[in-house]
């Protein structure tokens, strides 16, 4: 029998990190082989699934399942009266569970407490949630274009409203990653963004030898700690100009001795300098 890969089986366009679809089948499927290369949330609309996989067997109906990257077997089938069945899916790298779990590790660790991790989960459609993919929908259907920071807010306003309403469903789901490795080198990576430490000092503080940290850091983030850092503060400081903020206030904040450094380090990552009208002390 066939594998069937997701999202790439059933995408024809460029795969990205988050992925919107408004998926249609005019037959019913009997336990495919499905291979989730990417987490997904399925909102069932017209139809069933079932799932097999390694907990129970799910049935779902007009419900919402959030997978995991994960293998299962998977069945579909039409309407009782005959229509198409429908769903939208929302696929999404699993390290944007990572990326949630690090920027809301405060409010998960209040609400999630002894919760079993699990790959799959179920939501009942309630009014919200009704709403949330009919404007989907309407978007995809109309031929809009749904940018890439545009379904990043979507996914993470999707998230924060599980946690709140389904705590301990979402929990199970995010379980795994709290107690996940990167997870908690990120969070000390992030939560002293701006603090001023040195790579020793974060290094002791995830417990690694310097040369350690900095294979880990490449790992995680694709760059050294040092151009990491600079651009996140770069990126932090300009921010904080565009609202008006200026120089002499802030360059302490982004860690910065003296106005002149910051300014000149501002200029050499933006190619630009701060602009007159900004520069007023």
């Amino acid at each position: 029998m066939k594998i069937f890969t997701i999202p790439d089986d059933i995408i024809t366009t460029k795969i990205d990190d988050i992925n919107f679809l408004f998926y249609q089948n005019n037959k019913s499927s009997e336990k495919n082989k499905i291979f989730f290369k990417q987490s997904v949330l399925s909102f069932v609309l017209n139809g069933e699934k079932e799932i097999f996989h390694a907990q129970n067997p799910l049935k779902i109906i007009r419900d919402i399942a959030l997978i995991n990257a994960s293998n299962c077997l998977m069945t579909e089938r039409l309407s009782s009266n005959g229509e198409n069945y429908k769903a939208l899916l929302i696929f999404f790298n699993p390290q944007k569970l990572t990326e949630f779990v690090v920027k809301y590790q405060k409010q998960i660790t209040h609400v999630c407490k002894n919760e079993l991790a699990n790959e799959i989960c179920v939501f009942p459609n309630d009014a919200y949630l009704t709403l949330f993919q009919n404007s989907i929908i309407d978007l995809i259907t109309k031929g809009n274009h749904l940018s890439a920071d545009f379904k990043a807010i979507k996914l993470e306003e999707l998230f924060l409203y599980l946690l709140q309403n389904y705590p301990e469903k979402f929990c199970q789901i995010l379980k795994q990653k709290t107690d996940d490795a990167e997870v908690k080198f990120k969070s000390v990576i992030e939560n002293n963004l701006l603090s001023g430490l040195s790579i020793e000092e974060l290094a002791f503080l995830t417990n690694m030898s310097v040369s350690t940290f900095k294979r880990y850091f490449k790992k995680y983030y694709k760059l050294s700690p040092q151009k990491w850092f600079i651009a996140q503060k770069m990126e932090y400081a300009d921010k904080l100009i565009k609202q008006n903020y200026k120089p002499s206030e802030i360059y302490r904040e982004i860690g910065y001795h003296t106005v002149s450094n910051f300014l000149k380090a501002y200029k050499k990552y933006f190619g630009q300098s701060v602009s007159d009208d900004k520069m007023n002390f």
